[in-house]
């Protein structure tokens, strides 16, 4: 039986559990005129991660696609980071504050296993030089990708980390070399960016392709003004060229250019289907489906009514050689996104587009926006404190960190997180007047729903000497343990009671 002590502290305990997140902002004008800062951010007591605070300017859960997380990256002081988040509340549900850049955040699965994927690095305007870093379900570093026989200092840049269906990885890589530039109005001798993609073996190391943009196309072929600075094939955006090139995988000659000086299609759509230029994250579909994201120039811009960047696709017949324009999606405010920027159909018929850029992010169900978030604000300026949402994805995940729960009190509370775990279905906390009685001795004081990234629990009237949390599944077994905070001291407790943990309370809770 209860003693009257826990029986005053479960009733205290008991009277609120709340949300520790901030809530979304969703006055637009605000926060795209810097009221909150360019980008919005929240803290955790339990865990150290800085999160965007989202605005929130239309959000139909009912109509947006089913699968259950959100990716992108997002920057905040210094410090990039993948992030995952939950579909239904937009809730965070794993981030990794490591690197000073990263892009491209999805899932990839191989062979019948999925595994986390991002680009890491440090970011150029344009251009990034990092590494292309696979996670198993555990959050286990299992490759580091670098490109092999390149300059010294220069790595896989930010536009790709891409795994083939053989689980070989795709990177792409930027050098700077002397060129003749005089056939576009520079010197002799100036200096370029040469761009190269490589196809590598992982686990071996081995490079087995590798293509370098200048054996094939000359200086002239750019549209760029001076200084301004499938099979087995590959398909490459050539952004500068308003180009996409499908590249032959034996001897990396030309199969076709659509878009561009060297266009070798016929618009059939009076120019609806080759207006694109400046454009990323070029992609066939499927039966020559083609999606593309369409910046269409190099300058940020907010409330444009024509030029503005878009997500399309397309429709090729490459028999006769013709492209067809099939549909397009514009943001609400219309914008012009400089750099960056994704196209990802999904699942259930919706369009997700990654605005650049411009850090918003909207999904569309034919001609309505269903979801329209921002995790910055929108500007007519390059915003360079961030590294824009590139990509976004909508995928399905199962994360079980290798790492367990954490937990943090102050004088009013407990607050409890688990970073990556998708598992996680509710919280509870247990106490104990001797550290070692904590899984032995113990009353459960309280259970609570996981309620966004971090779950509050209040402290309220007597409190006794120690606590943890439990982390629980949606069936109640319990999958990780916090560590023991002495409420008295405030000090945590190590205690090697992991085992003990997830096999001795699983029946008991």
């Amino acid at each position: 039986m209860k003693s009257q002590f826990f029986q005053l502290f479960w009733s205290a305990i008991l009277a609120g559990k709340a949300r520790a997140d901030l809530p979304f902002y969703t006055n637009a004008t605000a926060y795209n005129s810097g009221a909150y800062g360019n980008f919005p951010n929240q803290t955790f007591h339990s865990s150290d991660i800085v999160a965007p605070r989202f605005l929130v300017n239309k959000f139909e859960p009912d109509a947006i696609d089913k699968a259950p997380y959100l990716f992108f990256e997002w920057l905040y002081d210094g410090v990039g980071s993948p992030m995952i988040f939950r579909s239904d509340d937009l809730s965070l549900v794993y981030a990794d504050p490591s690197y000073p850049g990263s892009g491209d955040v999805q899932i990839q699965t191989v062979f019948g296993e999925d595994y986390l994927t991002f680009w890491g690095g440090e970011e150029g305007f344009g251009q990034g030089n990092g590494h292309c870093y696979i996670f198993d379900q555990n959050y286990d570093l299992v490759h580091v990708i670098m490109p092999i026989g390149v300059a010294p200092g220069r790595f896989a840049d930010l536009h790709e980390c891409l795994l083939t269906s053989e689980g070989n990885v795709l990177v792409i890589v930027y050098e700077s070399a002397v060129f003749d530039l005089t056939s576009v109005g520079g010197p002799v001798d100036g200096l370029c960016w040469d761009q190269l993609f490589q196809e590598i073996d992982p686990k071996t190391g081995q490079l087995l392709f590798s293509w370098r943009a200048s054996e094939h196309y000359a200086i002239s072929d750019t549209n760029r003004v001076y200084p301004d600075d499938h099979g087995d094939d590959y398909l490459i955006s050539a952004r500068s060229l308003d180009s996409i090139i499908l590249i032959n995988g034996t001897d990396g000659g030309t199969l076709w250019t659509l878009g561009g000086k060297n266009n070798d299609f016929t618009d059939t759509s009076g120019g609806r289907a080759l207006g694109f230029a400046e454009q990323h994250h070029a992609r066939i579909r499927g039966q020559n489906r083609m999606t593309l994201f369409d910046n269409h120039n190099r300058k940020n811009g907010v409330g444009c009514v024509t030029g503005c960047s878009r997500g399309l696709e397309l429709k090729l017949d490459l028999d006769a050689m013709t492209a067809k324009f099939v549909r397009e999606y514009y943001h609400p405010t219309g914008l012009v996104a400089a750099g960056k920027g994704g196209y990802v159909p999904l699942e259930n018929g919706n369009a997700l587009i990654a605005w650049g850029s411009q850090p918003s992010i909207t999904e569309h169900k034919g001609d309505q926006v269903v979801m329209e978030i921002q995790v910055g604000r929108l500007s007519d300026e390059l915003l360079f404190e961030t590294n824009w949402p590139y990509r976004a994805f909508r995928m399905d995940w199962a994360g079980k960190p290798a790492w367990g729960p954490s937990i943090a009190v102050d004088s009013s509370a407990v607050y409890l997180s688990w970073n990556g775990a998708t598992e996680l279905d509710s919280w509870a906390v247990l106490a104990s007047e001797k550290p070692q009685d904590i899984l032995l001795q113990w009353e459960t004081l309280a259970e609570s729903k996981r309620e966004g990234f971090e779950t509050t629990i209040p402290l309220e009237g007597p409190k006794p000497h120690y606590i943890r949390g439990l982390a629980l599944g949606n069936n109640g077994k319990v999958l990780g343990c916090t560590p023991v905070v002495d409420l008295q001291t405030g000090s945590y407790i190590s205690t090697d009671d992991n085992i003990l943990c997830s096999n001795s309370l699983k029946e008991s809770i």
